[in-house]
């Protein structure tokens, strides 16, 4: 039987770029607050959430999308209830529904960054799923503790629970740190790299969502928390390669090596400091387990595209 799937957040990066990859083999429904995403005729409202789930006929999947990312320094400290009140009340709500409904399956997008944020001293940096849980800010501390609730909710259901903890998700039209990449690297300034730059492992949004397709035909257990990633990690020069490719500017050369005096002076820059951080600090996901529970591999690599590209 076909699966369908009911995706929350509908408005954000992640729900709007699933629907378009689910939404070529299944019937997906997109839900949203923002009323101005409701003039798209595929986003639903969250108060006909339940009215879909129950008279939707087959085996229904919610993927839980919707929460609050990372704001910058001063907001983050000043909203710091607004994270607990998204990632985590917010989560517990809709599973609610979503076993009250019956779901086949509850898929949460958690984060990798339940288990840090990567390293700068060590370039093999490596995580799975028994590496410790140590979050080191409050956007991955409340994903940590929404999966410790989720996991006590659905003891006692029949709503299947999976979760998943991606490192960065890129796809079409990316926001975050790597927008702020490409906008500096359209001011024509190049990226100053170490000759031996650290690996990090991403997601693409497809392979993320050919896992989703995958989860219903499984016979993976159910109430594990899974790390995800591409197939290969990739460095920053793979990165600004990929960015500068599908561009209309032409940055030549896009990146140099340069001494770690240089490097460090970069990290500095207060437009672009957290961005460079987070992709030029090595963090290696080790997604063997996962691979072999839903005998999955991931079918796109980063050389398949470009992070901007609109149509794969």
């Amino acid at each position: 039987m076909q699966a369908n799937f009911f995706l929350t957040g509908g408005s954000g990066f992640l729900a709007s770029r699933l629907y378009a990859f689910l939404s070529r083999e299944s019937r997906v429904y997109s839900f949203t607050r923002a009323a101005s995403s409701l003039i798209s005729s595929h986003h639903k409202s969250y108060e006909c959430f339940d009215t879909y789930l129950n008279t939707t006929q087959g085996s229904n999947v919610v993927i839980h999308c919707a929460g609050l990312a990372h704001l910058s320094g001063r907001q983050s400290s000043k909203h710091s209830s607004s994270y607990f009140t998204a990632n985590v009340d917010f989560a517990l709500e809709i599973a609610s529904r979503a076993i009250a409904a019956k779901a086949s399956h509850f898929i949460f997008i958690s984060t990798i960054g339940v288990h840090g944020s990567g390293s700068f001293s060590d370039p093999t940096f490596t995580v799975d799923e028994s590496s410790p849980l140590s979050p080191d800010c409050l956007y991955s501390y409340s994903k940590l503790l929404a999966e410790y609730f989720l996991l006590d909710l659905f003891s006692s259901s029949h709503t299947q629970l999976f979760i998943l903890r991606p490192p960065l998700i890129y796809g079409p039209n990316p926001p975050g740190n790597l927008l702020k990449l490409q906008r500096y690297l359209s001011l024509g300034l190049p990226v100053p790299v170490s000759s031996i730059p650290p690996m990090r492992s991403l997601l693409y949004v497809g392979n993320l969502a050919s896992l989703i397709q995958r989860i219903p035909i499984s016979k993976a257990s159910s109430s594990c928390a899974y790390v995800i990633s591409d197939l290969a990690p990739v460095t920053l020069p793979d990165i600004i390669t990929s960015l500068r490719n599908n561009s209309s500017y032409n940055i030549f050369p896009p990146y140099f090596l340069a001494p770690p005096v240089i490097e460090s002076c970069f990290r500095t820059l207060p437009f672009l400091r957290s961005s460079f951080a987070k992709l030029n600090s090595s963090l290696i996901v080790n997604s063997e387990r996962l691979y072999a529970d839903f005998d999955w591999i991931p079918p796109f690599s980063i050389n398949d595209f470009s992070f901007c590209s609109s149509h794969h």
